[in-house]
């Protein structure tokens, strides 16, 4: 029975170091959970039973042009006009109860936004009801930072979200109109949500992502040319892991002209590796980007990872790889402001990184989701299996 033994003592070892594939895990915040974000984990599309109707009065120049899901896609009131309104009914794919939203209009440099929007919610038992009115916001009205809004309410079963903008652009510069970025509604406290295989993106969960790195500005500087291929991006990598979907708006930027040649690297580093399996990435508004990768990769030593990828000569995929960064997707040259995207080996990965070309269009949305993964081997299936070899071993 020696086998035997060494059989159970191995698969109780195994089960004490840490979740083993298949261990179910859920959010640890439901109020991370975003159900405007909520993707088909096996068809890779927008989850069943989405839609919406979009109607405008007045000089509205654009709608929402997007899936729910989806970024708006300069979704804007015209200055021309302070009686121009917009509507957009979203039905969900089922009835949720919330308690927050967030909302942004544009870039934050702009500060831009509509004289009113009012945020409604739809039950069967209740029918409609306002969750959110901007006139009763002072914060709103006093007009600082007034671009992006989050607010939280108590919690609420809905099954349809109503969003309305009326009137004129207002803000730091009206001779723009404004434009609806994200608009994102988030579940109440206290719920379990299952992080693989419930469609929604596991990356903006408290306490999962813990840190970032970004490229180091190498390029040229005060006549002296570049030191290196690596262009810093124009915002802290902490911007995109508190889960607010505040618009990242992250570029290659760097002082003076010669960075066209340069690129740019953003890292999400995990408390722990995590099942992926596919993500969707975004520009802000309408822009398109091209020419950026996703990696991922496990180390002990992520100082040493790090330095290593600073201190390349080249930023090529091919360079970037022998330093055991996996390729998971590579988008090419063709131009697109939305991409949904596989893993090229799906699997645990504790660090992603996205590289990205200087170009001026920015990236402002990134989701990472998994499916369900394989259920773990019981021990009781294992202890039978140890037994059967032990029996053909006599």
């Amino acid at each position: 029975m020696t086998l035997l033994r060494a059989v159970m003592a191995g698969v109780a070892a195994s089960l004490l170091c840490g979740p083993a594939i298949g261990t179910e895990l859920f959010f640890n915040d439901s109020t991370k959970v975003n159900i405007m974000r909520q993707y088909d984990v096996t068809t890779r599309t927008q989850a069943g039973g989405y839609s919406m109707e979009r109607s405008s009065t007045g000089k509205f120049q654009y709608e929402w042009g997007g899936a729910p899901w989806q970024m708006g896609n300069r979704d804007g009131g015209s200055y021309l006009s302070d009686v121009s309104t917009t509507t957009s009914i979203i039905t969900l794919p089922g009835e949720q109860t919330v308690g927050s939203f967030n909302v942004q209009f544009g870039a934050s440099y702009q500060n831009l936004y509509p004289y009113q929007w009012i945020l409604e919610g739809y039950n069967e038992k209740d029918g409609w009801f306002t969750m959110y009115d901007s006139l009763d916001d002072a914060r709103y009205a006093s007009g600082i930072n007034s671009y992006y809004i989050s607010d939280t309410f108590d919690a609420v079963p809905v099954s349809k979200v109503q969003y309305t903008a009326i009137g004129t652009a207002s803000g730091a510069d009206n001779s723009y109109n404004y434009g609806l970025t994200h608009l994102n509604l988030f579940l109440s406290a206290g719920q379990d949500v299952p992080l693989y295989g419930s469609g929604y993106s596991l990356i903006h969960d408290s306490g999962r992502v813990v840190s970032s790195n970004t490229s180091p500005y190498q390029g040229p500087a005060d006549g002296n040319p570049a030191t290196g291929p690596w262009c810093n991006q124009n915002a802290s990598g902490l911007m995109a892991i508190n889960g607010n979907y505040e618009s990242y708006e992250l570029k290659c930027q760097g002082p003076g002209e010669g960075n066209n040649d340069l690129r740019g690297y953003m890292s999400w580093n995990f408390d722990q590796p995590y099942w992926m399996d596919f993500g969707v990435l975004c520009s802000v508004e309408d822009y398109s980007i091209r020419d950026w990768e996703i990696y991922t990769i496990n180390t002990d030593d992520p100082a040493a990872l790090f330095a290593a990828l600073n201190a390349l000569d080249e930023a090529t995929p091919e360079a970037i790889q022998e330093l055991g960064w996996i390729l998971q997707y590579q988008q090419d040259s063709s131009w697109t402001w939305e991409r949904v995207f596989d893993f090229a080996q799906p699997g645990e990965y504790q660090y992603l990184l996205l590289v990205q070309d200087t170009q001026h269009p920015a990236w402002g949305q990134l989701e990472i989701y998994a499916k369900a993964i394989p259920e773990p081997v019981t021990m009781t299936l294992l202890a039978l299996g140890g037994l059967a070899l032990l029996r053909r071993k006599r």
